[in-house]
C-alpha cells in the first residue's frame, strides 16, 4: 500500500512538471500563408514560433525575421540587418489577415495591402 501511495505520488508530480504555461513555441498565426492578393501565389509568410517568421518571396529571396504584433501593427525585424520595421497589420478570420504591402509602393498612390490565407 505504500508503494501505491508513492507511485500514486510520483504520477501526479509528473502530470504537473509536463504541464507548462509556456508559449514561447505558440503563435496564432502557427503555419504558413499565401498572398492571395493583389497577386495570388506570389509571396508565402512562414510563422515559425510566436517570435519567428520567414516571408518568401516569389524571385526566391528568403528572409527571417523577428516579429511582434501589436493593435494593428506587426514590427519586423530582419535577423541580419537587425533594421526594424513597422508596418499595418489587420486579422481578417482564423485563416486570413491583410498586411501592408511588402514591395516597393509609389508614395503617391497611397498604402496599399496584401492578404494571405492559409
Amino acid at each position: 500500500m505504500k508503494y501505491l501511495k508513492i507511485i500514486g505520488i510520483l504520477f501526479i508530480i509528473g502530470i504537473y512538471s509536463s504541464c507548462n504555461n509556456d508559449d514561447d513555441n505558440y503563435s496564432e498565426f502557427n503555419g504558413t500563408y499565401t498572398e492571395i492578393s493583389p497577386v495570388e501565389n506570389r509571396t508565402l509568410i512562414k510563422f515559425k514560433s510566436s517570435t519567428d517568421l520567414t516571408i518568401i518571396k516569389s524571385e526566391n529571396t528568403i528572409d527571417n525575421f523577428k516579429y511582434e504584433i501589436s493593435g494593428n501593427s506587426i514590427l519586423l525585424t530582419h535577423e541580419s540587418l537587425g533594421q526594424p520595421q513597422s508596418l499595418e497589420f489587420e486579422k481578417i478570420s482564423e485563416n486570413e489577415f491583410k498586411i501592408q504591402n511588402l514591395y516597393a509602393d509609389i508614395p503617391e498612390n497611397g498604402i496599399s495591402y496584401m492578404t494571405f490565407e492559409k
